[in-house]
């Protein structure tokens, strides 16, 4: 079980992201959620996944590794607030720094996909193909 003394890389930028969209948020539900972490748990699990199970060699690869990061971010809920904000800028981010690319979804469309993903509407074969569906080049990059 990670800790907040064990923590991978990973699990510090993920909480270090969280806590950059909740001091930028207006939202009064967030206000004192930053950093605020209810499971630990689940960043354990994201390690685990990602040191035995996870490939790193091709963007296919990169797509299904962040569709279980996002996936396990949004349906486990580590944080007091935020989990599905997060989910999507780390699984974003990972893509445009690995490949050039992003998920080009509008913001109603993931939105509503990561709202059906919390509820456990999909399942993470099914946030991999959303993530397929908006996949394009990053210009910006």
């Amino acid at each position: 079980m990670s800790t907040p003394e064990k923590l991978s890389p990973l699990a510090r930028h993920i909480i270090f992201v969280q806590t950059q969209i909740i001091h930028k948020s207006d939202l009064p539900e967030d206000q004192g959620a930053a950093g605020v972490v209810r499971d630990y748990g689940v960043f354990g699990s994201i390690g685990f996944f990602l040191e035995y199970e996870a490939k790193f060699d091709t963007l296919a690869d990169s797509v299904k590794r962040v569709a279980w990061i996002l996936h396990a971010i949004a349906i486990r809920h580590p944080f007091q607030n935020g989990n599905k904000r997060t989910a999507f800028v780390v699984a974003d981010a990972i893509l445009r720094e690995e490949w050039g690319f992003r998920i080009g979804a509008s913001q109603g469309e993931k939105g509503n996909f990561l709202i059906e993903v919390a509820d456990y509407r999909h399942d993470v074969d099914d946030v991999e193909g959303w993530i397929w569906k908006y996949l394009e080049k990053d210009d910006d990059i």
